[in-house]
């Protein structure tokens, strides 16, 4: 199961299982599971497992599990 609210953009990427993403985020080319996802985050060209994401973060080429707290950016 997956929650995924409005207006979340994904483009080639694979979500879940387990997965809640929040409003405003846009997750593209990466594979996402058993994560939260806060609001208006940035994703590209990551995978990501076993995480917490707070809001507005920005993750880009990264793999594993991660808990970051709002407005953290790993650009890899």
């Amino acid at each position: 199961p997956c929650l995924i609210a409005e207006g979340v953009k994904i483009e080639r990427s694979t979500i879940g299982p387990h997965v809640a993403i929040d409003a405003g985020c846009m997750i593209r080319d990466s594979a996402i599971e058993e994560a939260i996802v806060g609001r208006k985050c940035k994703i590209e060209r990551t995978e990501l497992h076993d995480a917490i994401i707070g809001d507005e973060v920005t993750l880009i080429g990264f793999n594993g599990s991660a808990s970051l707290g709002s407005n953290s950016e790993v650009v890899c």
